[in-house]
């Protein structure tokens, strides 16, 4: 959550990183700007230090999460070069998903790198923030919402969102969200849903991950966002996310839901708490959290990045081929 990313240390000098975060504050509105400004992105050689202060246990799997996380990839080149966390899924035991591991139970958690999750789930929450998104309806759809035709002109694609707000108060397609009449459908009817989206680590350090609370699952985000606002640092204590298989009396569907509650274990009460060793750390990935994905992310709401029509490229560039030969 950006407002409790707090800590983050004065950095000397000014690199290319900050230049991109200067521009960055111009594209948002100014009760953003403020927050912004007093974030700084973890350098190279403060992750390194950092990194060997852990705990001895600690380090090995931190430096393997740290080198599995990178964005720029050995071979891979690509324009956007900030980091991604990983998806976390939930099998409801249907959906032809090809990320999912072949061995992968009913009412398990999986990663979006396709990889079996423990369940239950400890994790350390390292950011988050409540959001809306519009999907687009499916063919079966028996109710459409506004501009349904021109949703379905504008996205082809059903696993991508029609409209997203990350502060449920600008979408990126449609504008003001309290003005937009697509947020009084129901979810069910092809209307606007809010949602919790959760960025964590997990007990065991395998990765830097988030979690989509959506639909009925909102509930269980919303509750674990007042959790952490109660005081302290937002990655303070371990929580554990948990599953159980709900059914339907009449249709005798089943599905699953996910639960988030602080872990409680009176025998080992050290299982509870996060190490203080370990806080530098957990608010270096929270300010990576908060530049990479958070705040770009709401600039592009607020003020959208030129969109190139590809099909008006290829066409320009036929045109330039077809002169060049008749030159």
């Amino acid at each position: 959550m950006a407002e409790k990313s707090r800590g983050a240390m004065a950095l000397p000098g000014r690199t290319a990183l900050d230049l991109e975060q200067e521009k960055l504050l111009k594209r948002l509105p100014p009760e953003y700007r403020e927050e912004l400004t007093r974030l700084r992105r973890p350098t190279p050689g403060e992750m390194a230090g950092i990194v060997e202060a852990l705990p001895e246990e600690t380090r090995k799997p931190v430096k393997e999460l740290l080198d599995r996380t990178r964005p720029n990839k050995q071979g891979m080149h690509r324009m956007y070069r900030g980091f991604r966390p990983c998806e976390v899924k939930l099998f409801h035991g249907t959906g032809a998903d090809p990320l999912r591991p072949r061995n992968c139970m009913p009412g398990q958690l999986y990663s979006a790198d396709s990889r079996n999750l423990s369940t239950p789930l400890d994790v350390i929450v390292i950011g988050g923030y409540q959001g809306r998104t519009l999907w687009p309806p499916r063919p079966d759809d028996a109710v459409k919402p506004p501009g349904t035709v021109q949703v379905e002109e504008a996205n082809q694609n059903q696993c991508l969102p029609v409209c997203e707000s990350f502060d449920r108060r600008r979408g990126s397609r449609f504008g003001d969200c309290l003005a937009c009449e697509r947020r009084t459908i129901k979810y069910k009817e092809g209307g606007c849903g809010k949602g919790v989206t959760m960025f964590f680590v997990d007990r065991e350090m395998t990765g830097i991950y988030c979690y989509r609370f959506t639909k009925t699952l909102r509930f269980a985000g919303e509750a674990l966002l007042k959790l952490l606002s109660q005081g302290g640092e937002i990655y303070s204590r371990y929580f554990r996310l948990d599953t159980q298989e709900c059914t339907d009396e009449k249709t005798r569907d089943r599905w699953f839901t996910l639960r988030a509650s602080p872990v409680i274990d009176p025998k080992n009460p050290e299982n509870e708490y996060v190490s203080e060793a370990l806080y530098p750390l957990l608010n270096a990935f929270s300010r990576v959290i908060d530049l990479d994905v958070f705040y770009p992310g709401l600039a592009n709401v607020y003020d959208p990045p030129a969109r190139t029509d590809v099909r008006e490229v290829l066409a320009q560039g036929t045109k330039a081929g077809k002169a060049n030969r008749a030159a």
